[in-house]
C-alpha cells in the first residue's frame, strides 16, 4: 500500500484498547517503518501515547515512541479506496480479541 502524509484514511477494525473504532477517519500525520521483524509501516494519526512507548500487536516488541501513538498500517485503508471494497470491509462483523 502506498501511504503519504496528509492522506485521508479509515479504520477497518476497532482498536482493542478503544483508541478508535472501525469506520473512524483520520489524516496521516507521520509514517515510519516498524522497529521489529514484522516490517510493517507505522502510522501516526495524531494521538498522544499514554506512556512513552509502543509495542507491536503481532510480535509484542516494544519501542520508544516519544509520546506518539503509532498504529500498524494493517488497521487502515485509504479513503480513496474502491468504495465497494471499503463497504464490504466495514460491514463485516466486529471481532473481539480476548486477552
Amino acid at each position: 500500500m502506498k501511504w503519504y502524509i496528509g492522506q485521508e484514511i479509515v479504520a477497518i477494525e476497532s482498536h482493542e484498547d478503544g483508541h478508535f473504532r472501525k469506520g473512524d477517519t483520520f489524516t496521516i500525520k507521520g509514517l515510519q517503518s516498524s522497529f521489529c521483524k514484522c516490517q510493517t509501516i507505522l502510522i501516526d494519526i495524531n494521538m498522544v501515547a499514554d506512556i512513552n512507548g509502543c509495542y507491536c500487536g503481532k510480535c509484542n516488541a516494544r519501542f520508544l515512541s516519544n509520546g506518539i501513538s503509532w498504529f500498524s498500517e494493517k488497521r487502515f485503508a485509504p479513503l480513496d479506496y474502491d468504495i465497494s471494497e471499503l463497504t464490504d470491509i466495514l460491514e463485516k462483523p466486529l471481532e473481539l480479541i480476548n486477552k
